[in-house]
């Protein structure tokens, strides 16, 4: 829906009927241009952000959203920084962090079935905790 109010234009958006402001130039050029406005975003609600997870810990916790927001941003660079050395990362409830080593092998490039070989070589290996995984059968 569009309504003109003076020199702003106002898309109704169809999905919560709330009015949207936009400048009156920018809404004839778009329209002009052929280009609808943009309907808001759906929210998934399989998907949990960071900030949802900094209001759940500020209110479990009773501590600031800036307080947690500044620990849970220096928390991989803490890992990183263990782990690098060869040092296992234990979490209470949530799993193990750890460095493997991968042995190397050789395997056949699908494309032109010429063998291919990889040295040996760390990674990063997560496994979850028990408590974690029967939580979620």
């Amino acid at each position: 829906m569009l309504r003109a109010m003076r020199n702003q234009t106002v898309f109704v958006n169809r999905v919560w009927n709330a009015p949207v402001m936009r400048s009156f130039h920018a809404s004839v050029v778009s329209l002009a241009e052929g280009k609808a406005p943009k309907a808001p975003a759906v929210k998934d609600e399989t998907k949990v952000h960071s900030v949802e997870l900094i209001s759940d810990i500020a209110e479990d916790t009773g501590l600031t959203k800036k307080d947690v927001q500044a620990v849970l941003r220096s928390l991989p660079a803490v890992i990183a920084h263990h782990v690098s050395k060869g040092k296992t990362v234990y979490m209470n409830d949530i799993g193990i962090i750890k460095t493997v080593d991968r042995k190397g092998r050789t395997f056949h490039n699908p494309t032109n079935g010429k063998p291919v070989e990889i040295g040996d070589r760390k990674l990063v290996k997560i496994t979850t905790a028990v408590a974690l995984r029967k939580l979620v059968k």
